[in-house]
């Protein structure tokens, strides 16, 4: 159901009409009104002593502290109500996260579970065919391919001027839109994967507002707001999203999320392959300089992968992960200390295989692909190939592996380690 961790029962507020009815903040002032419970309950499960979770659960829990308070400011004048519970449930958050700093100093040890249980944990829950080693193995290779491809693309550019960022409102969402017909249109005309009335609406759904910066904006919105284009590939999410609801698949079990984010190699590797998919069928052939900030895009999933890797082996602490995840993206696109990386280090600590599986994912896709092709050899369509893969539902790799192509080594390499 959820990309990261998410309690049972919290307000999840897209999903009520706005302006609010007073039936809904009704509700939600109720949901809110639980988190002094919550809170107590958790002072009681968390005995954990990894010394980072706790550092940093503090920091995320004053983070929502100042979200309930802009959220209470908001609905003041329309729902008090609801505005006195938000800051009940602030004053609530922020108590808690007093108690976690007073109780960090305490818990010393490393925040990470280690490689057996990563290794137990790939296999038996993500359906992973790979170990911490290989990922590792996996993840540097390409980090390098990705910085040697840059090179080369940088020294073919050479001469064309260097990408501007969007300077105001308008030229962004100008981008933005011309970005995702191209994408839409490229995808149709170029016989890519079969496109539906849907798909296109999809993706405008998803163009977030222009932010003013004279400095460094979050790392995607620095290559956002360069050219759209890696982006709009990779919210190929969102047509997965809207698949789901437009042109479900026959399966009763596969037609509803999941209640636990097994299907990560799926979502966010084939994003990521998107990415790639569309600088190799042709897509950015007008835009020579776009190649660049693909392979940077590529370049940071392997860094801030490979700091997931290494803080739950216990080579590095959340510190050593970020600092390396700077050192390997290229342009200083990625500082330490920024929120991007920040956060993503963190939501890794939290759940253990995430932050690989974007180029995991990616590289089980391209195995699914070469085989699929290989029993096609002469007569393989990419169309054909992605529209099944597409219709076969968000689920992990090794399984859709075994479905389209008979084989089933991927999967049985994973059963075997069980």
């Amino acid at each position: 159901e959820r990309e990261g961790p998410n309690i049972a029962g919290s307000v999840e507020l897209p999903s009520y009409a706005q302006p609010l009815s007073d039936a809904d903040a009704s509700v939600i002032a109720a949901q809110l009104r639980k988190a002094p419970a919550v809170f107590g309950q958790a002072r009681k499960n968390l005995t954990g002593k990894g010394k980072d979770l706790w550092v940093l659960g503090g920091r995320s829990i004053s983070e929502n502290v100042e979200e309930l308070r802009a959220f209470a400011a908001s609905v003041k004048e329309a729902h008090p109500d609801l505005a006195a519970a938000a800051e009940e449930a602030a004053l609530a958050s922020d108590q808690f996260a007093g108690w976690i700093k007073e109780q960090a100093p305490s818990r010393q040890e490393a925040s990470g579970i280690g490689i057996a249980d990563y290794n137990w944990y790939l296999r038996n829950v993500h359906l992973v065919p790979f170990t911490w080693e290989e990922e590792r193995a996996l993840l540097e290779r390409e980090l390098m391919r990705a910085h040697a491809a840059l090179r080369f693309a940088e020294h073919r550019n050479r001469k064309l001027p260097k990408l501007e960022r969007a300077g105001n409102a308008v030229e962004y969402e100008k981008r933005q839109s011309e970005a995702i017909k191209e994408f839409i249109s490229f995808m149709e005309s170029d016989e890519m994967m079969s496109i539906r009335p849907y798909m296109e609406p999809a993706m405008r759904e998803q163009i977030f507002p222009f932010q003013p910066s004279e400095g460094l904006r979050g790392f995607f919105y620095e290559i956002d707001y360069r050219d759209p284009m890696p982006m709009r590939a990779h919210h190929f999410h969102w047509i997965d999203k809207a698949r789901e609801i437009q042109d479900p698949v026959e399966s009763p079990i596969r037609r509803v999320p999941s209640l636990y984010n097994i299907f990560d190699t799926r979502a966010e590797g084939m994003a990521t392959a998107m990415e790639e998919m569309v600088l190799e069928a042709g897509m950015l052939r007008n835009r020579p300089r776009v190649s660049e900030l693909v392979y940077i895009m590529l370049a940071q999933r392997c860094a801030r992968g490979l700091g997931g890797l290494y803080q739950h082996s216990g080579q590095m602490d959340f510190e050593q992960a970020t600092r390396f995840a700077d050192k390997w993206v290229p342009w200083g696109l990625l500082p330490h200390d920024g929120g991007t990386i920040q956060h993503e280090e963190h939501f890794y600590l939290q759940q253990p295989a995430y932050g690989e599986c974007y180029v995991t994912g990616k590289i089980l896709i391209d195995q699914l692909m070469a085989e699929y092709a290989r029993q096609r050899e002469g007569n393989f369509q990419l169309r054909p190939f992605l529209d099944e893969f597409n219709h076969a539902g968000i689920i992990p790799v090794s399984l859709l592996h075994w479905e389209l192509t008979g084989d089933k080594s991927v999967l049985d390499r994973v059963l075997q380690s069980q």
